[in-house]
């Protein structure tokens, strides 16, 4: 029996991002951004998106990728691609 694809983020984005990020998911935010997660660079960057397509099944265009400059807009993009995201 196969399970259909993951198409929530929430609590488990957070994990997915922490993991790529190296960082507390609990230190988390919409606000979240390269200036303010240490660590997030270029090249996580795209570890990250990589990651979230892998998990979520979508595919970020390149003007949506280049959009992203913090994890609300991250949740934004994805809910663009009918993932569910959290309020």
């Amino acid at each position: 029996m196969s399970m259909a694809p993951l198409r929530q983020a929430g609590d488990g984005l957070y994990r997915l991002i922490g993991e790529v990020l190296h960082a507390n998911p609990s230190s988390l935010t919409d606000a979240s951004s390269p200036e303010t997660v240490r660590g997030w660079d270029s090249l996580r960057s795209i570890l990250l998106v990589s990651a979230v397509e892998q998990r979520y099944q979508v595919t970020l265009t390149l003007a949506e990728i280049m959009g992203i400059r913090s994890l609300g807009d991250l949740k934004a993009a994805l809910a663009k691609r009918g993932v569910q995201v959290d309020a």
